[in-house]
């Protein structure tokens, strides 16, 4: 027999961690008029201790942390090889892929991939206030990006 309550829960996580993907600002919509140019610091807020994803449970440890990002013609440098834009009303969406394992306890109901974890950062500054607020995600691949959430404030330093 079918246990239609169970597709249909199935059926509603699959859409639910499909979601509405955040993009990545590209170099054509980032700020050219200098309104968040200066540097920002990031600094963590809060980390709900247990995050669901349908049957997982997973133990998120609030890590405090501070970081520094400095824009500049809409652009920052986070590395070498890459660069970050904020668009012009002040949105940022940037990734670091890492080759960090998740690891999985005997309560879930299943191995975890070993696709490594994405980092990333969304937010919102405001050019007028000099703030700003943001979710850091350590991005499982298992559940499209979807993982361990820490709320962010994020403040203008200098211009």
């Amino acid at each position: 027999m079918i246990n239609l309550k169970n597709i249909f829960a199935l059926l509603m996580f699959s859409i639910l961690l499909q979601g509405c993907p955040k993009k990545v600002i590209q170099f054509e919509d980032r700020d050219i008029a200098g309104l968040f140019d200066g540097r920002w610091i990031i600094t963590s807020t809060r980390t709900s201790p247990v995050q669901k994803f349908g049957e997982w449970r997973v133990d998120c440890r609030h890590e405090d942390f501070r970081y520094e990002i400095e824009f500049k013609g809409g652009a920052a440098k986070l590395t070498e090889t890459q660069t970050v834009y904020v668009s012009t009303g002040g949105e940022f969406h940037f990734e670091f892929k890492t080759e960090m394992q998740v690891k999985e306890s005997t309560a879930s109901e299943g191995p975890l991939s070993r696709k490594g974890i994405t980092i990333i950062y969304t937010g919102l500054l405001d050019s007028i206030t000099g703030s700003g607020k943001g979710t850091k995600t350590m991005g499982i691949a298992q559940f499209n990006n979807r993982g361990c959430e820490t709320q962010f404030d994020i403040q203008r330093i200098d211009y």
